[in-house]
């Protein structure tokens, strides 16, 4: 559509708006933007050019019809339709209009995020594998393609002399070596080795182990009460 939006803009200045030579002239070419090669058209273009010329149509029309002449000229392999669908493309703009907002602004325009520039075309460049369902074939070469570029960064990146130790000259080495700093070590002292601790439970002979006064000790052969 935005195409023959070009051609008809083109045709206008020339036969005018909505004539029956208008009418003539776009409805093959239309037709003929879609079925045949691009040049066609734009041979097309060109002729109607010259028309515009020779007709004395005003210097601003004939900038207009050089404009699309300019404009699909330089989309030359855009318009090539007869070939996208015989390779069973879509031509039309719709999907391209509608994934902008279900592939590209779903994944970006989500609530509280922030993006830098440069991390734009790589979500995108994701986000556009897996909506084509073809995560599986561009993984590993996104892999493959990661490691070559750390490969050649390390090969970039200049490696360090290496530090050369100076000789040692003996004739000198004695005369600037500083005099030695003798350092006292601190006397040690021993502590005692420490005491064994008394048993918790008393000798036979402690005064805790005697009978108390007017307790009867026992003696063998008498009944205990």
């Amino acid at each position: 559509p935005h195409a023959l939006e070009h051609l008809a803009t083109a045709g206008r200045i020339v036969y005018g708006e909505g004539t029956p030579a208008f009418t003539a002239w776009f409805e093959p070419l239309a037709h003929r933007l879609k079925q045949a090669e691009p040049e066609e058209t734009l041979t097309e273009l060109r002729h109607l050019l010259k028309q515009a010329q020779v007709n004395g149509v005003s210097e601003e029309g004939v900038a207009t019809v050089q404009a699309q002449l300019d404009y699909l000229d330089k989309r030359r392999p855009m318009i090539a339709y007869a070939e996208f669908q015989q390779r069973g493309l879509p031509i039309g703009s719709g999907c391209v209009e509608s994934a902008n907002k279900l592939v590209v602004e779903s994944r970006l325009k989500q609530a509280g995020m922030r993006w830098a520039l440069e991390h734009i075309n790589p979500m995108l460049a994701l986000r556009n594998v897996a909506s084509n369902d073809r995560w599986s074939e561009a993984w590993p070469q996104m892999v493959e393609q990661r490691r070559e570029q750390r490969r050649q960064q390390a090969r970039s990146m200049p490696t360090e002399p290496a530090l050369e130790t100076p000789p040692l000259n003996t004739s000198t080495a004695t005369s600037t070596l500083p005099n030695p700093v003798v350092v006292e070590a601190p006397l040690m002292t021993v502590e005692p080795a420490p005491q064994a601790k008394p048993p918790y439970r008393p000798a036979p002979d402690h005064i805790w182990r005697r009978s108390p006064i007017g307790r009867a000790r026992f003696q063998p052969g008498h009944a205990k009460i």
